[in-house]
């Protein structure tokens, strides 16, 4: 599937929930003087994975200004393997995981094959007052429970 966003050409890839990935190229707006991906845009690039999951997996009506619920960001960190060159299309690779009442996302950036970062966010359920609310099923049912693979993402 194809989609278009702000004229911009983005691919995004339907994927069973423990393999979802995202696809983007690197667009010229997100390069530096050397033309390759400004660090800041790794995170960027998660969120857009974070959000096509939501959508994909039809719980996107959980994260949204509108609603009762939302993910708040508590901590986000990127660790940078190899760099993104402008034109190259890049395959986030996202997992998710719910540690109590906290979800965990993993990132994984791919290009041809090659890693080129790792990342995480840690997110909590709040109502539109901040306070900490318990997550709905409906988005919970599409986490995994259990013991991650310390290789995770080197093993894609």
């Amino acid at each position: 599937m194809m989609l278009i966003s702000s004229g911009v050409q983005v691919l995004k890839i339907q994927t069973p929930v423990n393999d979802f990935y995202y696809e983007k190229f690197v667009q010229f707006h997100e390069t530096d003087i050397m033309g390759i991906a400004h660090h800041a845009n790794h995170l960027k690039w998660m969120e857009e994975s974070r959000m096509a999951w939501l959508k994909e997996m039809d719980v996107e009506k959980y994260h949204s200004p509108k609603v009762d619920y939302t993910l708040a960001v508590l901590e986000s960190f990127v660790s940078y393997k190899k760099p993104c060159p402008l034109g190259e299309l890049v395959r986030v690779y996202l997992k998710i995981y719910l540690d109590k009442s906290k979800f965990r996302f993993y990132y994984g950036m791919y290009i041809h094959g090659q890693l080129c970062a790792t990342g995480h966010t840690l997110h909590i359920g709040v109502n539109k007052n901040m306070k900490v609310i318990k997550p709905p099923v409906g988005i919970t049912e599409y986490t995994e429970i259990g013991q991650w693979t310390e290789t995770w993402p080197s093993n894609l």
